[in-house]
């Protein structure tokens, strides 16, 4: 096996021909690249996609051209204009998004500085839970209609938001619980009238239990269905014992 070398005085000829080999096989895709370029100029594409072409199409330029070493100042420059005319709706149309950004997180810091107001200013002495709710809800739809936002940006927002309203629904919690609790207490001791042995003041008891189970407070709405459904069983069980005994008694 032979092996040849070659002298830099014998290798630069080749490497100028090489150099200017590449430069004639790419030719023809940078006047491909260059109308292309040209032919997104007013293109009916949606904004985003078009400037995703307009940069893919740069890249490929970029990195078509590295090595050749003959002057592309004048392709480049024909390139680059058509790229700046064909991205002009891409910027109109994200100056409008970052503009809508921006006044969707004043929107934000607004409805946070409100619901922080409503927490600090309610009488916790004495609670208005319905409101609570009805803040809690709408603060968390109107919160999602004010959106996007930049993430940067609204991230310190998101923050305090979550901490407010984390803070609201723990108090709102915490009432469900205790009313919970109560109901549960109620339904037991309705249980319990369905096999007392004076029927009489059973249903007078559970009376008092029906008028006690409408002063009870909030509670989550599937939770105190499933409780009502319980109590509610117990309840006409106590009146059907009386009607029974009713009906035997005339017989």
């Amino acid at each position: 096996t032979e092996i040849y070398t070659l002298s830099l005085h014998d290798a630069l000829p080749i490497l100028a021909d090489l150099k200017d080999w590449k430069s004639f096989t790419v030719a023809p895709k940078r006047i491909e690249l260059m109308e292309e370029m040209e032919s997104l100029i007013n293109a009916t594409l949606e904004p985003q996609a078009l400037a995703d072409r307009i940069r893919q199409l740069q890249e490929e330029w970029r990195t078509l051209s590295k090595g050749v070493g003959e002057n592309l100042e004048a392709d480049w420059q024909r390139f680059q204009e058509a790229a700046q005319k064909a991205y002009l709706p891409c910027k109109a149309f994200f100056e409008t998004q970052a503009q809508e950004r921006q006044e969707n997180l004043q929107r934000r810091e607004a409805l946070l500085q409100r619901l922080s107001a409503f927490e600090s200013g309610h009488d916790w002495e004495h609670p208005d839970w319905r409101t609570v709710v009805v803040a809690l809800r709408e603060s968390k739809q109107e919160w999602r209609r004010h959106s996007p936002v930049e993430r940067a940006a609204g991230k310190a927002v998101q923050e305090k938001f979550d901490a407010v309203f984390a803070s609201l629904q723990a108090r709102l919690d915490g009432e469900y619980e205790r009313n919970l609790q109560e109901k549960k207490s109620l339904v037991d001791r309705a249980q319990r009238l369905v096999a007392a042995e004076d029927s009489r003041k059973a249903i007078d008891d559970v009376k008092v239990l029906q008028q006690k189970w409408k002063e009870v407070g909030l509670v989550p709405r599937d939770a105190g269905q499933r409780l009502w459904e319980e109590f509610r069983q117990h309840c006409d069980g106590v009146f059907q014992k009386r009607q029974q005994e009713y009906a035997d008694y005339n017989a």
